[in-house]
């Protein structure tokens, strides 16, 4: 099908390819630090010229997330602050903010997603992602994770209604440091990344509020009708994504949450999970890495997941030739090709082919198992030097006698 938004090769982020402009809507279910914090991405009925006369979204909502993103790749002076906000400030989503939900026919549902972005990201740093899923149908939510892995985040405290956001105090949860070397870094780490489980199976259980029909008090202050979506959602075609953190926390959400029925993991981060726990995970899952961020020990954990030399229809792996670990990021997008390869943005690949494969192996693996019809031709993905930028299995030489059993 044709795409609803052409896309123009310039910095930005670029829009979904499927035949739906999209929209979307940032809802926060409590005011405290346990509730649950997403940005929503859905299909509308809209055209690319409704989205031309529309003021679009900032990427980086404010200038509070700018500096912490700078404090994050340790940038922490004034100068570096207000730089980083020069480059990355003005870039604005194309979808429609609070959009009403596309018309569906009698019957017709949506597709849920649920993803976890990665360490020093936040809900939009995935945003091309998200579009393309839900320009081809699907309804996405991305969690912003308060366990002190996000490069900020916040919570409202001190209110008691929601007709106002000045009577909200915004209360940031700043980033912390961690070096992954002891015992003792290990437990924090494994704490986040179930913390973050359980972040995403609350926001699993908000969107069945909603699907339901509930009342769900947005106290970010939004007018915006969640009422719209009652019904809509189908939750027997349910998704669990992730990227580097975050592709770990997808892991262990599959686990922890059989609701969800098929996992895809970006670049997964394998050192905060417990290895026995892999061998246990049950529902399909889908590893894509780059080719240039993953090494032995890492790849060696998801050997736990998927025999990289022994595919199976259930499990498999895919490496992105000449990518970095931003290529599947929006951040690949946002920069020249130089300023890019030097700030460890860009690799080798052009940046929206890589993501294409990307997202190709992404939407093929899940509507096959979910029974979403979807375009064959994607399959190719899959199939032995079909692709010549993608690796099946990985790039890294593993060594037989470190590797589980179960691999073999």
């Amino acid at each position: 099908m044709k795409p609803a938004v052409p896309r123009n090769k310039c910095h930005g982020i670029p829009p979904g390819r499927g035949p739906f402009v999209v929209g979307l809507a940032d809802v926060m279910s409590d005011n405290s630090i346990n509730g649950t914090f997403t940005r929503l991405y859905y299909p509308t009925d809209l055209t690319a010229d409704d989205l031309k006369q529309t003021k679009q979204p900032l990427w980086i909502p404010n200038r509070a997330y700018s500096d912490s993103y700078s404090e994050f790749t340790s940038f922490t002076s004034k100068f570096s602050k207000w730089l980083f906000h020069l480059m990355f400030g003005s870039y604005r989503v194309p979808a429609i903010q609070y959009a009403n939900v596309r018309k569906l026919a009698e019957n017709q549902t949506l597709p849920v997603v649920v993803f976890s972005h990665g360490l020093g990201a936040m809900r939009t740093t995935y945003t091309t992602i998200c579009l393309e899923l839900a320009s081809q149908g699907f309804f996405v939510a991305a969690v912003e994770h308060r366990d002190k892995s996000a490069c900020a985040t916040y919570y409202l405290k001190d209110g008691d209604s929601a007709d106002s956001e000045s009577e909200y105090k915004e209360e940031y949860v700043k980033f912390i440091r961690v070096k992954d070397k002891t015992d003792e870094d290990f437990k924090i780490r494994n704490g986040q990344v179930n913390q973050r489980a359980d972040e995403c199976i609350r926001g699993l259980n908000l969107l069945e509020k909603i699907n339901n029909g509930s009342e769900v008090r947005n106290y970010l202050g939004s007018k915006f009708d969640l009422s719209q979506f009652k019904g809509l959602l189908d939750f027997d075609k349910l998704s669990m994504i992730g990227h580097s953190f975050g592709g770990g926390t997808a892991i262990q959400t599959l686990k922890k949450e059989q609701r969800f029925k098929v996992g895809v993991a970006f670049d997964p981060w394998m050192y905060p999970l417990e290895k026995p726990m892999l061998s246990t995970i049950t529902q399909p899952l889908l590893i894509i890495n780059s080719e240039n961020f993953q090494w032995a020990a890492n790849v060696a954990a998801m050997t736990y997941l998927v025999n990289p030399t022994n595919q199976t229809e259930d499990r498999k792996m895919l490496t992105l030739r000449g990518t970095v670990h931003q290529s599947q990021s929006d951040f690949t997008f946002l920069t020249n090709k130089f300023i890019g390869k030097v700030a460890g943005l860009q690799g080798d690949a052009d940046p929206y082919v890589a993501m294409d494969n990307n997202n190709d192996a992404l939407i093929a693996f899940i509507s096959k198992h979910l029974g979403i019809d979807y375009d064959s031709d994607l399959d190719k993905v899959f199939t032995d030097d079909a692709v010549d930028d993608v690796i099946h299995g990985t790039n890294i030489q593993l060594d037989p006698e470190r590797l589980p059993k179960a691999s073999l």
